[in-house]
C-alpha cells in the first residue's frame, strides 16, 4: 500500500511512498526542524515516519503488534495503541542547544540623536547535511515565529525589555533610541521553546556595551571675546628710549638749552661792545 500527499488548496499531487502491506491507520503531521514529519501505524507491526514534503522515509518503529490505531500528538510527545495489547508514549523532542548571533550598525559608539538598530539570528548550534534531493551545502536552521528579548540597560541602570519575533529564516531586528549620553548595553536572550519534534534551549548574545556621547559635546566650546581696547597712538617723531647709564637728553630739551646758550653769548658779545667803546679801546 501507498501513502499520497496531495496540494490541499489545488488538488496537485505531490508524492507518493509505500507504507506497508496494510494501512488502516490515518496520518499524525507534526512540526520538524528540517520541516513537516508524518506518522502513521500499518499491518507490519510498524510506526513509520516520513518527511512530509518529499516523502523520504526517516525512522521506523516495530511493536509486538499490529499498529492500526491513528497516532496522537500532545505536548511534544507521540502516542499509539498497538494489537501487543500496549499503547506506547514516544519523546521525539530531544534538546537542541541553541545560539544567537547578534549585531547593531552603531558598534560600541553612537550619539544620543541616533537611532539603534540591534539585529540578530536565532539559530541551532549543529550544523546539518543534505538529506535530501537538491540540498547541496551543510547549514545551521534558523528558528521561525520565535519570540527573542531584547534587554537594554541604561547609564542609570534602568532596564529596558523589548521583544521582536524571528521571520521565516530566524532573523530578527528591533530599533531604540538611547537619549541619555552615557555607558549604555543590551543582551538578547531566548527562554526556548518545545514543539512535537524538538525541544529548543535557552539561549544568549554576547553583552554589547554601547557609549553614548550628546552631540554638543562634539562642539568646540564658544567663550565671548573681551572688548577691543583702543591701541595706543604711535607719535610721528621717532623718540629713542635711553639705556641705563645714558646720560642723553630728549630732542626738545636739548633745542632749548642751545638757544638759551646762543642767546647768552650774544649778550655777554653785545656788553663787551659797549664797554670797549666807551673806554675808547679799540
Amino acid at each position: 500500500m501507498f501513502g499520497s500527499a496531495f496540494n490541499a488548496t489545488t488538488g496537485k499531487y505531490i508524492w507518493s511512498q509505500w507504507v506497508g502491506h496494510q494501512t488502516f491507520s490515518s496520518f499524525a503531521v507534526a512540526d520538524d526542524i528540517r520541516g513537516a514529519v508524518v506518522y502513521f501505524g500499518n499491518e507490519d507491526y510498524g510506526l513509520s515516519c516520513f518527511n512530509a514534503t518529499t516523502g523520504v522515509p526517516i525512522s521506523v518503529y516495530t511493536t509486538e503488534g499490529q499498529v492500526r490505531s491513528s497516532p496522537a500528538i500532545w505536548e511534544g510527545k507521540l502516542y499509539v495503541g498497538s494489537a501487543d495489547f500496549k499503547v506506547y508514549c514516544f519523546d521525539d523532542s530531544p534538546t537542541v542547544p541553541m545560539s544567537i548571533d547578534a549585531w547593531s550598525n552603531k558598534g560600541e559608539t553612537m550619539w544620543s540623536n541616533e537611532t539603534l538598530m540591534i539585529s540578530g539570528k536565532l539559530c541551532t548550534t549543529q550544523v546539518f547535511t543534505p538529506l535530501f534531493a537538491g540540498e547541496s551545502a551543510t547549514y545551521q536552521p534558523g528558528i521561525p515565529n520565535a519570540t527573542v528579548q531584547v534587554t537594554i540597560l541604561s547609564p542609570s541602570n534602568s532596564q529596558t525589555n523589548l521583544t521582536a519575533t524571528t521571520d521565516n529564516m530566524g532573523f530578527f531586528s528591533i530599533s531604540y533610541n538611547p537619549t541619555e549620553a552615557g555607558n549604555w548595553g543590551w543582551v538578547i536572550s531566548y527562554s526556548g521553546q518545545q514543539t512535537t519534534a524538538y525541544v529548543y534551549s535557552e539561549a544568549y548574545s554576547q553583552w554589547n556595551p554601547v557609549e553614548v556621547t550628546s552631540p554638543n559635546a562634539a562642539l568646540p566650546q564658544v567663550t565671548q571675546s573681551p572688548t577691543p581696547t583702543t591701541p595706543p597712538t604711535t607719535s610721528a617723531q621717532p623718540t629713542s628710549s635711553p639705556t641705563q647709564g645714558s646720560s642723553l637728553v630728549d630732542t626738545p630739551t636739548a633745542v632749548a638749552i642751545a638757544v638759551v646758550v646762543v642767546v647768552i653769548i650774544i649778550a655777554v658779545a653785545v656788553l663787551v661792545l659797549r664797554k670797549r667803546k666807551s673806554s675808547g679801546k679799540p
